[in-house]
Parts: structure tokens; C-alpha cells; sequence
């Protein structure tokens, strides 16, 4: 990003990476690859 981007280019990126994170999210939960521990998340590679 640069600062000749637009506040939509940002808005659209960021859409981007949390459907991306949220999918690895759900696969990794799926794979019961991930635990919680107090306030924090673990999550086995």
C-alpha cells in the first residue's frame, strides 16, 4: 500500500486478509490444532 491508495483500497484489502485469516482460522479449529490457555490461543503447526 501507498499513500495513493484510497480509503476503499484499504477497506478492500483489508477484507482480503480477514477472509483469509478466518478460513485458516476455521481449518486449523477443524483439525483440532488449536487450544486456549487463560486469555491467549495456542496453535500447533
Amino acid at each position: 500500500m501507498t499513500h495513493a491508495h484510497t480509503a476503499a483500497d484499504l477497506q478492500r484489502r483489508g477484507a482480503d486478509v480477514e477472509r483469509a485469516v478466518l478460513s485458516r482460522a476455521v481449518e486449523w479449529h477443524s483439525q483440532d490444532r488449536d487450544i486456549r490457555h487463560g486469555n491467549h490461543t495456542v496453535v500447533f503447526a
